[in-house]
């Protein structure tokens, strides 16, 4: 039996190959006329294939996350065909196009068909949703290149060819940050609670109005955040807006914007690479730290070795529920350590049904924090950062792991990497994050605010809680500096990566604007930063 979210994907890719493969001729006006395909598609059958689309390009072990924001934030580390973990992508130029090409002319094409089609029918809720969803896909654009066309982005797209632009000029990042700002502030103040929505439709939130108005505030938080080492004045004085004016945030775990995946096909990117792959591992990176502060997560983000009698190739960790656990050092050779010696990570993120995360409420209160930290607001920063740090680990309870858990055995990839169902890891008890936020290393500085004591502390748990959001974990790394990470010993590059180079489509189809783009970011190579990265 097809599931509701697999009907509706099936319907509107035959609807949708109706609209791109229907043809009439103006004067033979009905002749070619298919009552079987028609020429306008709902926007609840196109809906639910962007949504999916956006947040598996997100998860994408080949792509996104496993090749560029989970490896370079050192989250992941890569123990077989290392060469992406060694920032050597000469192999890899048709995967930049190919990501480029899939923002642009699937996704953001499809969301601007919602958005057109919700205005002509007065849908404002349908429109709210697609440009909420609008700018969390340009937001990570604009975050992985730095200029990227945006204000005339989709202006090939216009129904009068006078109107259309097929050379659209590169925004500066700082344009389309501002752009991004008034996008997600006019969404949310465009719903109507009193109105219809998209219903089941909605993936992420089952058509609450009232959760998307929380998230498109919090992306907002975010924004700021993101930028308030370049542009300081805009994003205190954003951010102080919005907590002051008391606007709807992520207020709880219930107000998480999620995608629950469901068993193969409909499955997690992550599981689906695993089905059939074993070349991502936990870095040591991540692990040292983890083991460092006595933290509990080592169990969630870490499956314990295969070979548990292993001598240790690298240090070898041992967690409060006894496995031990040996990561990878990023960058290294090939097969540096063999399979049944690396942990991969764990078994609740290669589950089937582990949700796909736009922003959490632990993401909140973490940039609430630093915010109040740093003077923007007058909330109490280390009650926040405490918060935000417990948030973080209440996100793995026993009540939120255990369901995702028992999807797992007998699905492909359990069985291909070995796993053990006696290995599951509990979720983690509130015993655990008291003891865990008593430690003096992990613990505010009170009365230090934005002291270097604190930004590191804030930064490092900020890393930590973003394990498995790659892209994130990245940006929030190049934006804070913490903790330190140092390029592999094989790696081709002196630094890790700020950005990825511009796609060499762009050079045949729209140079003029990416040459001008290139003269005003300085260079078009993996260490010239983008606008805000500025640590």
């Amino acid at each position: 039996m097809i599931s509701g979210k697999n009907l509706f994907k099936y319907i509107a890719a035959l609807l949708i190959a109706g609209v791109l493969f229907s043809s009439c001729d103006a004067g033979l006006d009905g002749l070619n006329d298919n009552p079987n395909a028609p020429t306008d598609v709902p926007v609840e059958l196109i809906l639910p294939q962007a949504i999916e689309n956006s947040m598996n390009r997100m998860y994408s072990m080949s792509g996104v996350n496993g090749y560029i924001g989970a490896i370079w934030a050192q989250s992941y580390a890569k123990v077989q065909y290392t060469d992406e973990d060694r920032y050597d992508f000469s192999g890899r130029i048709t995967l930049i196009n190919s990501v480029w090409q899939s923002y642009y002319a699937t996704t953001l094409k499809d969301l601007n068909i919602i958005r057109q089609k919700a205005i002509t029918d007065g849908n404002v809720n349908a429109q709210a949703i697609a440009e909420i969803l609008m700018a969390w896909n340009y937001h990570q654009i604009t975050d992985l290149w730095g200029d990227v066309p945006f204000s005339e982005a989709l202006k090939g797209l216009e129904e009068n060819p006078e109107d259309r632009i097929t050379t659209p000029r590169y925004d500066t990042q700082q344009d389309i940050y501002n752009g991004l700002l008034s996008m997600l502030e006019d969404a949310a103040n465009r719903i109507d609670h009193g109105a219809g929505s998209v219903g089941s439709a909605d993936l992420i939130f089952g058509g609450d109005m009232s959760k998307w108005e929380k998230l498109a505030n919090s992306l907002r938080l975010r924004i700021y955040i993101r930028m308030s080492h370049v542009d300081e004045g805009a994003a205190s004085t954003g951010i102080a807006s919005i907590i002051n004016s008391g606007v709807p945030l992520l207020e709880s775990h219930d107000d998480n914007a999620e995608l629950e995946y469901l068993p193969f096909p409909s499955n997690n990117p992550v599981n689906n690479f695993a089905r059939t792959r074993e070349d991502h591992k936990v870095s040591h990176t991540t692990l040292s730290r983890l083991n460092e502060l006595n933290d509990p997560r080592m169990r969630i983000y870490a499956a314990p070795m295969r070979n548990q009698d292993a001598a240790p190739t690298h240090e070898i960790f041992t967690a409060s529920n006894g496995y031990n656990y040996q990561g990878v050092i990023n960058g290294d050779e090939d097969n540096s350590l063999g399979l049944a010696e690396a942990s991969t990570m764990g078994h609740y993120f290669l589950s089937p049904t582990s949700p796909g995360r736009i922003m959490t409420y632990n993401e909140v209160l973490f940039i609430r924090a630093e915010a109040a930290a740093r003077g923007f607001t007058g909330e109490n920063a280390e009650e926040l950062y405490h918060d935000a740090i417990s948030a973080s680990m209440t996100l793995y309870s026993s009540e939120r792991i255990d369901p995702v858990l028992s999807s797992f055995p007998g699905d492909v990839a359990f069985n291909h990497q070995g796993f053990n169902a006696d290995e599951f890891p509990e979720g983690i008890s509130q015993a655990e994050i008291d003891d865990y936020l008593a430690q003096a290393e992990v613990a505010w500085v009170t009365g230090d605010g934005w002291s270097d004591a604190n930004r590191e502390r804030l930064s490092l748990q900020k890393w930590l809680a973003l394990y498995s959001q790659g892209l994130e974990t990245w940006s929030e790394w190049r934006r804070l500096g913490y903790p330190e990470l140092s390029p592999g010993p094989l790696a081709v590059l002196e630094e890790v990566p700020r950005r990825i180079q511009y796609p060499t489509t762009e050079q045949s189809l729209n140079n003029a604007n990416r040459q001008e783009a290139i003269s005003r970011q300085g260079a078009d190579n993996y260490v010239t930063r983008v606008w805000w990265d500025v640590n």
